[in-house]
């Protein structure tokens, strides 16, 4: 995996603590792997037998204490990791009339200091442990959550028990915390996802308070005071109503004595839950909201089960041969052959309550109306035609081998046993849903089709651009639907389900060849233990120079891999941009053996997920997999690798979605921001390009360029593959012989590009956009990845992101500037670059802008206060960088392949270098870091109205950014009390 996609750069995944849980506005507490099968073969059956194993469920610890507490704790010794989790039985649905907001705000204050913590010590208590926290609001329950070393996990549970009883309240952070959650709703009001997702819940639930959105009106939100919060706290968050899920490395003996002494002199209280009933809908409802969004969304839904029902299973099996994967009938039918939509899928939403069925696509004006006919057509027939054997069987082993993936995550496994128990009548019902999931019958989803899927109970919100014409009206949208059901009905028959059986029939005959090479025996080099020291590694080359390293950790039978070549935005140029991305999603389009579909479906017929990925430095593809599927996946993975297709129809429909993904950048501001950023700290380097490309590179970009790219990037001598799970190293080294043994080597572009000299002065560059929320970044030349003072980068982006972090408590908890704030350092094998982001109104720019330089360190707390932890942020990163894998939530963790696997001198230089510059490094002595790395760069920013136009400023070439500045050899910087954290003041 490239470096740039393990890391947390905020251009991709934004630093939101504290956020709310609308599981993407339509989605069940559903498996996280986006997996999907068509045609089931030998393998799929083997992996559908196998995955029965999953039926089996580790011993779990359920008691109820005499004070009504419930603990839920399941022990895992896998990894010295441990997830503490503290559920409350209320959410915003709970709320009673002029509450609106109130839950997802009482959540905020338990961050904001308790009777023995200041305001930042929740976080940085559990920080300085080495781990990390963070909490969300659902309709239904309010859920904190941390995941720590197994060490610490007392610790642990003492801050988290501390926030839930014990938080102070003060009348001055609640008014804090306002402005700060009012900045929260001007972040959803730019979202186009969330927009549509507040219509379409609030035209679904007219009576029931699904339809109110978690975050609250603003004008509520403004109202809460001290009082309001304290008695909603009294109310709810009695000991009856609060659950302790812990899962993970410990005793369960030692953790349920100190649950119950922690939580001993807790009372239980009389909170009941009164909900007013959702009538059912009995006439097509129909909502067009216009905004100035880009592209044109749709949400279509229907009234569904709850999470505890049985049905609940069924409508998963349903959505999933609907429209949850790539092979599925609405991606293959109406998005690959119809190319009405550019983005599609659909989903089971099932929570405490009736929930919604629905069906969710993007497109534009043009094909609008024909996407709603055609989208509800194939809908409906689900009510009156029986899905296939197969396409119920390949939905069946998805969810299946799912179970295993999510058995790899500590805080996976709690969500799960939490939600079962707090939704779905008991923790146990876990293993009767995977009995309902491993027995159910087309007859099942045909008769939850036809009971819920009626189009009389359809809600239909679309969200569309101001300039769209005024013609696509409610009116015109109501037609469309009326169209698609009477289509529906007078074409539906056998014909639909016999002509899927011959298409699969049909794709098996493409498919019986074998592309292995000759096989050359690989020799490991000595088993030595893994980084994290959770595992054995093993490494070793083929004679065609590619590098392979394996991890065995058998604890959990998955496998995942990662294939990495150099390339990327290094091997692009403005005349080229975007070709890196393309490439990598063609190697998933079809074979030479196989077109696109029949790849898709025999690839997903394995439960197996085979992917492309591009980034600043390279680019590469991945696999998951069960761990007895692993021959035929790998063999499927080295196909797309070494034998694409390049079909014309499958390059024009992959431009089609490209193009329009560069439409829907222009909604997402935070994004563009950052790369208004690159385009403004390099001139000419090509870090200044995004990965997606400019529409007019895209738009040219043929089946020979694509051949040539990949000539030229796919070779052994400078690619490196990464398998870790549950593996044995001599199957591996006989399966990668075997099928990329005969990949080439030969003369690879090595030579990086020129580097651009530094910035000798401030840049500043803005972009005008009517928003409700400006969005500013301000950043500085970084270093390389085989720079030595990449290490106490990421120390000082350690120090300043983070809920403890400078940052966070400077701009979010003191001055109340904004929701969403982080720090991140991007190294590359060209110098990269660090940044600090803020999302924030505009009438407070100005603000954000001039907040003062030098951060001030909070207050030392008593030394004899119970618990204490590590408050130095160099000492939190050495214990989260012992955090293992194991505790990431997202495959591509196990691997962590990156150009360090690949470069020897980079390997070296981590070695030499970061144990100078973490472990051995010491409070008293402050990480060093050049003066290059510091010269202050005013970013560029997205601005809503009411910003004024910023005005070119040039600072001195050698100005120091407010950093506190000591003479020392070498020409370094002493960093020792503060960063800089935004531009010079004007």
């Amino acid at each position: 995996m490239d470096v740039d996609a393990h890391r947390t750069v905020v251009e991709a995944t934004l630093v939101e603590p504290l956020g709310t849980e609308r599981t993407a506005c339509l989605r069940r507490l559903q498996h996280t792997q986006k997996l999907a099968g068509y045609r089931l073969t030998r393998a799929a059956r083997g992996g559908l037998r196998y995955s029965r194993r999953a039926l089996t469920q580790p011993a779990t610890t359920h008691r109820i204490l005499p004070n009504g507490l419930t603990l839920l704790l399941r022990e895992s010794h896998r990894a010295p990791v441990v997830e503490l989790q503290v559920w409350a039985g209320v959410g915003s649905a709970d709320e009673r009339a002029g509450e609106e907001g109130l839950a997802h705000f009482h959540e905020h204050m338990l961050f904001k200091g308790t009777e023995r913590r200041s305001v930042g010590e929740v976080a940085g208590d559990i920080e300085g442990l080495g781990g990390h926290i963070n909490a969300y609001t659902s309709f239904d329950s309010t859920v904190f959550h941390a995941t720590l070393p197994s060490a610490a996990w007392r610790e642990g549970l003492d801050v988290l028990t501390d926030a839930v009883r014990f938080s102070a309240f003060e009348e001055a952070e609640v008014v804090r915390e306002r402005e700060v959650v009012l900045e929260e709703i001007r972040r959803s009001e730019d979202t186009p996802g969330h927009v549509l997702g507040d219509l379409s819940f609030r035209e679904s639930f007219r009576a029931h308070p699904y339809g109110a959105p978690i975050l609250g009106p603003a004008a509520n939100v403004a109202g809460f005071d001290r009082e309001r919060v304290r008695r909603f706290f009294r109310h709810w968050y009695t000991s009856d109503n609060l659950m302790v899920v812990a899962v993970g490395d410990f005793d369960s003996t030692e953790v349920a004595a100190e649950i119950e002494r922690l939580f001993s002199n807790a009372s239980p209280g009389d909170a009941a839950r009164t909900r007013p009933t959702e009538p059912a809908p009995d006439t097509l409802r129909v909502a067009v909201l216009r905004r100035p969004f880009e592209g044109h969304r749709v949400d279509l839904s229907w009234p569904a089960s709850r999470f505890r029902d049985r049905d609940a299973i069924h409508l998963d099996l349903l959505a999933y041969v609907l429209g949850e994967c790539e092979s599925s009938r609405l991606i293959q039918r109406i998005r690959e052959n119809e190319a009405l939509v550019d983005r599609i899928d659909a989903g089971a939403y099932t929570p405490l309550d009736r929930g919604l069925f629905s069906v969710s696509f993007e497109t534009d004006a043009p094909r609008l109306l024909d996407a709603t006919r055609r989208v509800v057509e194939e809908t409906d027939r689900l009510r009156r035609e029986r899905v296939s054997e197969s396409e119920l069987e390949r939905a069946r082993v998805n969810f299946l081998a799912s179970e295993q993936f999510e058995r790899e995550s500590v805080s996976g496994v709690a969500a799960k046993i939490g939600a079962f128990e707090a939704m779905g009548g008991g923790w146990q019902r876990e293993a009767e849903a995977l009995e309902i999931l491993r027995t159910a019958t087309p007859d099942d989803l045909l008769r939850v089709a036809s009971q819920y899927l009626d189009p009389r109970g359809l809600t239909l919100a679309a969200l569309i651009p101001e300039s769209t014409d005024e013609a696509l009206d409610d009116a015109a949208m109501r037609r469309a639907v009326e169209q698609g059901v009477e289509f529906a009905r007078t074409t539906s028959g056998d014909s639909a389900t016999a002509g899927e059986a011959a298409s699969e029939r049909s794709i098996g005959a493409d498919s019986g060849a074998d592309s292995r090479g000759d096989a050359v025996r690989l020799r490991f080099g000595p088993m030595r233990p893994a980084a994290d020291g959770v595992g054995e590694r093993f490494d070793a080359r083929l004679p065609n120079g590619l590098e392979v390293h394996v991890l065995r950790r058998p604890e959990v039978p998955v496998v995942s891999a990662r294939l990495a070549s150099l390339g990327g935005l290094l091997a692009e140029d403005e005349s080229t941009s975007g070709i890196s991305r393309f490439l990598n999603a063609m190697w998933t389009r079809g074979t030479r053996q196989r077109s696109a579909a029949a790849f898709a479906r025999d690839v997903e017929g394995l439960a197996a997920e085979i992917d492309g990925f591009s980034g600043r430095n390279s680019i590469g593809l991945t696999l998951d997999c069960l761990s007895e599927t692993l021959e035929p996946a790998f063999a499927l993975f080295a196909e797309a690798l070494l034998e694409p297709r390049f079909d014309p129809a499958e390059i024009e429909r992959e431009r089609r979605e490209t193009l329009a993904a560069l439409d829907r950048r222009e909604d997402r501001l935070g994004q563009r921001a950052f790369q208004l950023f690159a385009r403004t700290e390099f001139e000419r380097h090509p870090y200044r390009m995004t990965v997606l490309g400019e529409r007019e590179t895209v738009s040219g970009i043929m089946a020979e360029d694509l051949v040539a790219h990949a000539l030229r990037l796919v070779r052994a001598d400078h690619t490196s593959i990464a398998l870790a799970g549950d593996v044995d190293p001599e199957v591996v080294g006989r399966i990668v012989s075997e099928r990329l043994g005969a990949m080439p080597a030969g003369t690879h572009p090595s030579a990086l590009p020129c580097e651009e000299p530094r910035p000798v002065g401030v840049r500043e560059s803005s972009l005008i956009k009517d928003r409700a929320q400006a969005h500013l970044v301000v950043g500085f030349r970084g270093v390389t990845l085989d720079d030595p003072d990449r290490h106490a980068l990421a120390l000082i982006a350690q120090l300043l992101a983070g809920q403890g972090g400078r940052l966070f408590l400077e701009l979010r908890d003191r001055q109340s500037l904004a929701y969403t704030v982080s720090a991140s350092n991007v190294e590359g094998l060209a110098p990269g670059y660090f940044t600090i982001y803020i999302a924030t109104a505009p009438d407070k720019m100005d603000r954000a802008r001039g907040h003062p330089r030098r951060s001030r360190p909070a207050p030392d707390r008593a030394p004899e206060r119970r618990g204490a932890t590590a408050r130095d942020p160099l000492r939190r990163r050495q214990l989260r960088d012992r955090l293992p894998a194991q505790s990431r939530t997202r495959r591509p963790y196990r691997t962590r392949l990156d150009l360090r696997t690949r470069s020897r001198p980079h390997r070296e230089l981590s070695r030499r270098h970061r144990p100078r510059h973490t472990e051995r490094r010491s409070p008293g002595r402050p990480a060093r870091v050049p003066p290059r790395c510091l010269h202050p760069l005013r970013g560029p920013s997205l601005k809503g109205p009411g910003c004024p136009r910023p005005k070119r400023q040039d600072a001195p070439r050698h100005q120091s950014g407010g950093v506190r500045c000591t003479p020392s050899a070498m020409g370094t910087v002493a960093v020792e009390a503060s960063l800089p954290c935004g531009p010079p003041p004007r």
